[in-house]
């Protein structure tokens, strides 16, 4: 799921709900957050991992980045007060303690309201939808056939290509011309890793002036080297890729329950 684009005031006190419903953000619907646990070193514990499973099964480890920061995220639905959501971030700072971790900030997601039905691409590969997420659009493109067994086996990387468009209107898609300029990048981006069997694109994601494409590759493949690639090819972009691990393709998993296609 995709952040709010707001930036919203720290949780003291319960002002980032307040702030939130002042803003239209309705708590009558269902409210879902998303807790962020940093560790002195990396990776976490396995032991820390089932133990935080066993509580709050919707897991994701983000291996560290350039900066040398990796840290776990962790959703929970219904957390409709600042109260309930201090509580859960208390109870896991506690049990990430012996392991030098902290569960240290949370935010608060809304599920998006669809505004379309799935399209099939003219190759039939992929298909294609508009949501509303928060008053802005969300626009997707999903590659069902691409989730097979065979594929999970042998893609246990997650890997993110977020590019940060350079022309888009007020409501965060980019503007009609700058989008069709962009076919050529678009899809040697696609082909990034699929050309050499690395892997594979899943999801495309457009929203708040970034278009993130999503894909699970070899835990071998060089993620950062194949970005300069792309960047070498396309010096003008402003482009960066996030790997983690995901064997089980949670991330997919999720994003199919916000968006069942």
């Amino acid at each position: 799921m995709t952040h709010l684009p707001t930036d919203w005031p720290d949780d003291v006190d319960g002002d980032m709900f307040r702030r939130m419903g002042e803003s239209g953000f309705d708590f009558s619907e269902a409210v879902e957050i998303e807790f962020i646990v940093d560790f002195d070193s990396w990776p976490p514990p396995e032991s820390f991992l089932r133990a935080l499973h066993s509580l709050y099964p919707r897991i994701q480890l983000h291996n560290p980045d350039e900066d040398g920061d990796g840290y776990v995220i962790f959703l929970v639905h219904g957390l409709l007060t600042y109260e309930l959501a201090m509580s859960v971030q208390s109870t896991v700072s506690e049990l990430a303690a012996p392991f030098g971790g902290v569960c240290d900030s949370w935010g608060a997601m809304q599920p998006p309201s669809r505004t379309g039905s799935w399209t099939p691409s003219a190759d039939g590969k992929w298909l294609g939808a508009s949501f509303t997420y928060e008053g802005f659009p969300l626009a997707l493109r999903v590659r069902p056939a691409a989730d097979s067994d065979r594929n999970r086996a042998r893609f246990p990387q997650l890997v993110r290509i977020t590019h940060q468009l350079a022309s888009v209107s007020d409501n965060g898609l980019p503007e009609t011309g700058y989008n069709r300029s962009l076919a050529g990048f678009d899809q040697d981006a696609l082909d990034l890793f699929e050309q050499r069997d690395e892997g594979l694109i899943v999801l495309i994601e457009t929203f708040a002036g970034k278009r993130t494409y999503y894909g699970f590759a070899l835990a071998s493949a060089p993620a950062e080297r194949r970005l300069q690639e792309l960047k070498q090819r396309y010096p003008e972009h402003d482009i960066s890729v996030q790997a983690s691990a995901d064997p089980e393709w949670q991330f997919l998993s999720r994003y199919k329950e916000d968006f069942p296609w």
